[in-house]
């Protein structure tokens, strides 16, 4: 329904502007390419089809008298311009602090790493030395264990 909708308004919006440059060209047929348009004769000359109401539409202003339409209408784009602008630059600036904030963290992270690596480097260090020690004690311990049988054999002699 609403496509069937925007369908008709614009080809109402098409003839509207086709009915304007129309009454423009007879205009200018009639008075000379240099005739000055204004909204009376564009009335009288369109034989009552067109109205102040229509006349002054965004579309069909920007028509027949583009400095008023600049007037009205482009003020606007320029805010929407300038509205657009600032939203770019606040986004600008918010990408640039999380890009920030990612360089942060990635050095952050490249420091984490390397003393990760340290730790592990000291760990497997400390790893062997455990099992050396861990060596040394079951050979010490299977030595006093061969002077104890030694010694209670002794004493039982």
């Amino acid at each position: 329904m609403n496509e069937k909708l925007t369908e008709i308004q614009k080809q109402q919006r098409e003839e509207t502007v086709k009915k304007v440059q129309d009454v423009i060209e007879f205009i200018k047929l009639n008075e000379g390419d240099y005739a000055v348009l204004t909204l009376q004769k564009l009335i009288h000359y369109s034989g009552g089809q067109l109205y102040k109401s229509i006349l002054y539409k965004e579309h069909v202003l920007k028509i027949w008298n583009p400095k008023k339409w600049e007037y009205k209408y482009g003020k606007r784009r320029v805010f929407k311009d300038y509205e657009y602008d600032k939203n770019v630059k606040l986004i600008r600036k918010e990408v640039e602090g999380l890009e920030q904030k990612l360089n942060d963290a990635e050095s952050k992270n490249s420091k984490l790493r390397t003393e990760n690596e340290k730790l592990n480097d000291k760990y497997k260090g400390i790893k062997v030395m455990w099992e050396e020690e861990r060596e040394l004690n079951a050979r010490l311990r299977g030595e006093i264990l061969q002077l104890q049988s030694r010694l209670s054999a002794r004493e039982n002699e």
